[in-house]
């Protein structure tokens, strides 16, 4: 299980205006609810098969990739290679990996992995979003360590 800061994913939900049935896209809170619901579902999910669920923190992939692959595969009982490391390279090669012109994040997939979203969605966060009401919004957020 991938997960990432609730803040963030809320953000690219609304300046994206992507449609979740349930979800106001123009709505920061609406948007961290639903991350919240669907965030704390998968966590209870991933305690009870500790065996079959790796979390992994999007935050930490981005930062240290080799780190956070070479752990993720160890989980799988996958053979390391260096190629996870450059998936740009393989989209559209034979071999690698297909991706759909319809895939919202098309262009964004066919980059290097970056960190510039890790803290991007800061600085567009509601005035009235404080911080002890993200929290009271979205408990997961300090029970994964966001917050």
């Amino acid at each position: 299980m991938m997960y990432r800061d609730g803040r963030a994913v809320a953000n690219s939900i609304v300046s994206r205006k992507v449609r979740i049935q349930g979800v106001n896209a123009d709505s920061f809170e609406s948007a961290l609810e639903f991350w919240n619901r669907a965030g704390t579902k998968m966590n209870e999910l991933c305690r009870e098969r500790p065996t079959r669920c790796y979390p992994l923190r999007y935050e930490d992939l981005v930062r240290y990739p080799k780190r956070e692959m070479v752990r993720l595969l160890e989980f799988l009982d996958v053979r390391w290679n260096e190629t996870v490391l450059h998936h740009e390279k393989t989209i559209g090669q034979k071999g690698g990996a297909s991706l759909s012109k319809l895939e919202p994040s098309f262009t964004q997939v066919q980059e290097p992995v970056h960190t510039r979203a890790v803290d991007g969605w800061r600085a567009s966060v509601p005035r009235d979003m404080t911080q002890s009401k993200m929290a009271y919004i979205a408990p997961l957020l300090r029970t994964l360590g966001y917050v």
